[in-house]
């Protein structure tokens, strides 16, 4: 796949994804399939929120993200 397909393909996921749902995107190829990866937003934690606090904030986000998205994800 040449720069400018890869580009298109890039921009495409740009302007698919739904606003919202990531506050940055990675787009890569790998052998034949396109892989789709974003940061979810931070969820704001009272000021000295310890490690652990901050790993569960970020696991439940990532739960609540792949529940309530999955029939758009992947339908």
């Amino acid at each position: 796949m040449d720069e400018k397909e890869f580009g298109s393909i890039k921009g495409w996921f740009a302007g698919r994804l739904p606003d919202g749902w990531f506050t940055g995107v990675d787009v890569t190829i790998e052998d034949d399939q396109i892989v789709v990866v974003g940061a979810l937003p931070d969820k704001d934690l009272p000021s000295g929120a310890s490690a652990e606090e901050k790993e569960g904030a970020a696991a439940g986000r990532i739960a609540r993200f792949r529940e309530e998205t999955r029939g758009q994800r992947i339908g």
